[in-house]
């Protein structure tokens, strides 16, 4: 998975979870931080899942801004 954030100078704290039916939730990633600037795709393992969500718990400098901007998620793998 690799998220563009919308702005390049904001720092983004967020956690990822799956799930294969949308009720249940588990933690791929948790308490991540990246820049904007940050352009490597995220790995995570999570075999038949059909949801994802994404939940930034914090954005920090980009001139005070503490809004998250998420431009693009593009996930990579193989279709359940």
């Amino acid at each position: 998975m690799r998220i563009h954030w919308g702005k390049d100078s904001s720092w983004y704290t967020f956690d990822l979870q799956t799930s294969r039916d949308g009720s249940t939730w588990d933690t791929a990633l948790s308490d991540l931080t990246r820049s904007g600037q940050y352009t490597l795709p995220e790995d995570f393992a999570a075999p038949n899942v059909r949801q994802i969500r994404i939940t930034v718990t914090q954005v920090s400098g980009g001139g005070a801004q503490s809004v998250a901007g998420i431009a693009e998620v593009i996930l990579y793998g193989e279709p359940a």
